[in-house]
């Protein structure tokens, strides 16, 4: 079982290999949009003056996008080139979450 910023780079690698398909996997990455929206949300309220989580959320905000682009992929069926832009989308997404987990655990640890 992989968690955090490696399981969406694992999954762009199962979803490569034909390991797993998009539509098997969309409620997770809707699940992600909605909870990465919201935790940007909360953070930038709450913690308005600090540094780090607010860069933080700015990350979570951006792997957000970056989920909604592929929601609206997969809106309309995935064609291969639909799903080359997924798997790189995801990766691009597990940068983000990284950034932000670690900018948190700094902010935590300050």
């Amino acid at each position: 079982m992989y968690f955090g910023s490696y399981a969406f780079k694992v999954l762009a690698d199962y979803i490569s290999k034909g390991k797993v398909g998009i539509n098997e996997i969309i409620w997770s990455i809707m699940f992600a949009y909605t909870s990465r929206t919201d935790n940007a949300k909360f953070l930038r309220e709450r913690f308005s003056d600090d540094k780090s989580v607010l860069e933080a959320a700015g990350y979570l905000a951006k792997a957000a996008n970056v989920y909604g682009r592929i929601i609206e992929l997969v809106g309309d069926g995935v064609s291969p080139e639909d799903e080359k832009e997924i798997i790189s989308l995801l990766k691009e997404a597990s940068v983000y979450e990284r950034r932000a987990g670690i900018l948190m655990i700094e902010a935590g640890s300050q």
